[in-house]
């Protein structure tokens, strides 16, 4: 039983700042700057990690993995630590802990769209 509502404490965790997360990259990526660019192809979502594929041009079949890099190190400078992967190394990956308090999490994410700006 303790078992059972240990894991539906971690899913709602996870959900939570899944959700979080999600809810605040859309804004990141509809900044003026952004608007005009067709960086991001598609943004996945499994529970509290967040994957965004990135291209060139709008193209899917235009891998942008010189942006994914840009990008970590820019956000590295920053104070704030991403994951570029994917067989292409075109996609950063965002996986926060579960027990992370709302401010950080923001704070993060501020970085986050600061990165987009400096590298986009």
């Amino acid at each position: 039983m303790i078992a059972g509502m240990t894991a539906l404490y971690i899913f709602m965790l996870a959900a939570f700042t899944g959700y979080e997360i999600i809810s605040r990259v859309p804004v990141i990526l509809h900044t003026p700057l952004m608007s005009g660019s067709n960086f991001v192809h598609g943004i996945v979502l499994v529970g509290a990690m967040v994957a965004m594929e990135l291209i060139s041009d709008g193209d899917v079949d235009q891998p942008n993995p010189e942006l994914a890099k840009a990008l970590t190190i820019r956000a590295a400078e920053m104070g704030l630590i991403l994951l570029s992967c994917g067989v292409r190394g075109n996609v950063i990956r965002i996986l926060v802990p579960l027990t992370i308090k709302s401010k950080h999490l923001e704070e993060g994410l501020d970085i986050l769209g600061e990165a987009f700006e400096a590298c986009a």
